[in-house]
């Protein structure tokens, strides 16, 4: 009896681990942007968190660079990492084609994001939430649609807990 109560603490499930990878640009003239959705990734991640699960979710930011081969590489990084289960990519309109191309040989699914010329309007609570994670900083022309995106994809339906 001794044994098995001690042990206990032992046999506690570790918790799996499930990525999720955010495409988007994290340098150059459209670095705010990149960094725009990986708040929101973090702050979809940090509400998720919130439900009692098995599943650990990780955030796997990667840059998409500024031409296609680096779009290309990046595709390949992420189709080759068994514990990716979602992509999201923020592109811009004028690169979806290329986009879309590269990662075409993605198993997991992929999410599309586009940059819109200006931010939605968004909840006070969003923003506030929002502003926990980004320093303080507003939700920008991405934020929203990368968050719910995001949430879409760690839903309890969509990822095995």
């Amino acid at each position: 009896m001794y044994c098995a109560c001690a042990c206990a603490p032992l046999l506690a499930v570790t918790p799996r681990i499930a990525k999720l990878g955010l495409v988007a640009p994290f340098e150059g003239r459209n670095r705010a942007i990149g960094y725009d959705a990986l708040y929101a990734a973090r702050l979809a991640i940090r509400d998720d968190r919130g439900r009692q699960s098995t599943t650990r979710i990780e955030l796997l930011a990667l840059d998409s660079g500024a031409n296609s081969d680096a779009l290309h590489r990046q595709a390949r990084a992420l189709a080759v990492d068994p514990d990716v289960l979602f992509v999201i990519v923020v592109i811009a309109p004028e690169d979806e084609t290329l986009a879309r191309a590269a990662y075409t040989v993605l198993s997991p699914p992929v999410r599309y994001v586009r940059v819109a010329a200006t931010a939605p309007a968004t909840d006070d609570a969003f923003a506030r939430r929002y502003a926990e994670i980004s320093g303080g900083a507003p939700p920008g022309v991405v934020a929203a649609a990368v968050y719910e995106a995001a949430t879409t994809v760690l839903s309890p339906s969509t990822v095995v807990r």
